[in-house]
């Protein structure tokens, strides 16, 4: 995997579980139920990526906050969806663990639609 031209080497895995999830449209009980998830997980001693917390998010463009997420993501066993339909930024991050072959799994019970859909991706991964 390239990042900004540089190859990116996979090492043991730094983090157990990498967070997807809506960041800059977001309601509390949103964040509660996705804090939630990271406690049960850090509890039971799972090393957890979460870009709101974990990401430095104050860069203008957005790029450099991509591709730490990216190098996070790489550098995780598996991914965590909080699926929100209306986040694009749950979108982005959902292709690039998509490209990467990372084993996701969703946090939430979204509402499914009929036909083709994002959660249908998630849930029916090889």
């Amino acid at each position: 995997v390239r990042a900004k031209g540089k190859v990116m080497k996979k090492k043991k895995s730094e983090y157990d579980v990498f967070i997807i999830s809506p960041q800059r449209i977001v309601t509390k009980k949103q964040l509660m139920e996705i804090q939630n998830y990271i406690d049960i997980r850090e509890v039971d001693g799972d090393r957890v990526y979460y870009p709101l917390r974990d990401t430095k998010q104050d860069e203008f463009t957005g790029w450099v906050i991509c591709l730490d997420n990216l190098k996070a993501m790489f550098n995780s066993k598996m991914v965590a969806i909080f699926y929100d339909p209306k986040s694009q930024g749950v979108h982005f991050d959902l292709g690039m663990a998509f490209c990467l072959g990372k084993p996701m799994i969703l946090i939430n019970s979204p509402k499914d639609i009929k036909g083709k859909s994002f959660i249908k991706v998630i849930k029916n991964q090889p």
